[in-house]
């Protein structure tokens, strides 16, 4: 799976002297029968790697890579059988990583003295990752998720049902017999009102509106469940973590098949706002001079330290463009910022890098 910090690893790996950097993206499908001819698209896209880096390099700084990237295709149950969207497969000497993708991007295969980056970068910043809170009155279902797909959130620092936090409540109790002492004190021969229920829930909100911060990081959450339920919580919040956006439906009530689509469409507002935000920035950074879009004066002032973000514009940028590997590359050792999104026409370059001084 592509992360932020498995992407950084890639990054800072060591590359041997006179060694080939070799990148392989393919889209591929998750179901037979359309699977079973991912590993022949595979396996053309290394041939067609292999004849670049027999045309430009030495055979002994190549041959141990493609000798990787061939065995790929044998590895059916390990791969094959369990694909997302796409692939991107990175080799370079001895050093072989697979990246499952949860888009289909372009099928490329390049060959340089850095990896294709840029594509992921892409992918990442597409993904808007966010907690998803799945409410109901007594309980509350956590996922992660992002455009591309959800899975469920385990962490021991949420109570995720009300029982578990006030465990003197008993919630299988029958209260038409005998006695019940709990949170709101004691009851005979009746069942909980609904003012109860309601001063309970609210106690449980309370609670998740305390602790869900606590475990975010630094995402957002989007907030699931029945209208009422998510409006009482909104009432009851005192934090600022929860987009405004909302999935007005308990999520096992949205049909499998559509689930994806609902927490896609949820999350569009929170990227247009993060798509406008950097626009913003990088068109003040052009106003104030800041920027540079030369590929030596740019890598010049990543050696330097002195870039401070890297912007791709995919409005303008051509697929399998590899000119900006080396920059984004040197920029991310000296802590540069990498964003690549559709920028509007106000931005006309293909690339920009923003400088700190």
């Amino acid at each position: 799976m592509l992360s932020s910090k498995r992407l950084k690893s890639l990054i800072q790996s060591e590359i041997p002297a006179g060694a080939p950097c070799i990148s392989i993206y393919l889209p591929t499908h998750a179901r037979y029968p359309d699977n079973e001819g991912d590993p022949v698209r595979y396996k053309n896209l290394v041939s067609d790697a292999e004849r670049i880096a027999e045309a430009k390099y030495a055979r002994r700084h190549w041959e141990d890579a493609f000798i990787s990237l061939y065995d790929l295709v044998k590895a059916k149950t390990t791969l094959w059988q369990y694909t997302k969207a796409g692939l991107a497969v990175f080799a370079c000497g001895s050093s072989l990583e697979v990246f499952h993708l949860e888009y289909a991007p372009e099928p490329i295969a390049i060959v340089g003295s850095v990896y294709h980056v840029l594509p992921l970068f892409a992918h990442l910043g597409r993904r808007a990752d966010v907690l998803l809170a799945d409410l109901s009155k007594d309980r509350v279902r956590l996922y992660k998720a992002s455009r591309y797909g959800y899975e469920p959130f385990e962490t021991d620092e949420v109570k995720t049902e009300f029982q578990a936090l006030f465990d003197d409540f008993d919630v299988n109790a029958d209260l038409n017999v005998g006695s019940y002492s709990g949170l709101e004190g004691m009851h005979h021969g009746h069942r909980a009102k609904p003012e109860e229920v309601e001063k309970n829930r609210e106690k449980y909100f309370r609670y998740l509106d305390t602790t869900l911060p606590q475990v975010l990081g630094n995402r957002k959450v989007l907030l699931a469940g029945t209208t009422k339920n998510i409006a009482v919580f909104r009432q009851i919040s005192k934090n600022t973590v929860y987009l405004e956006s909302q999935i007005e439906q308990p999520l096992d009530s949205i049909d499998e098949k559509d689930r994806q689509g609902r927490i896609a469409e949820a999350l569009e507002p929170l990227l247009a706002d993060d798509a406008k935000r950097l626009q913003d920035d990088l068109l003040r950074a052009i106003a104030d001079r800041r920027t540079v879009n030369e590929h030596d004066l740019a890598l010049k002032a990543a050696e330097e330290g002195r870039l401070g973000a890297i912007y791709v514009n995919l409005a303008k940028h051509k697929a399998g463009n590899t000119n900006l590997d080396s920059v984004i590359i040197k920029g991310l050792h000296t802590g540069a910022d990498v964003h690549v999104l559709e920028l509007s026409e106000d931005v006309r370059g293909e690339w920009y890098g923003v400088l700190r001084y």
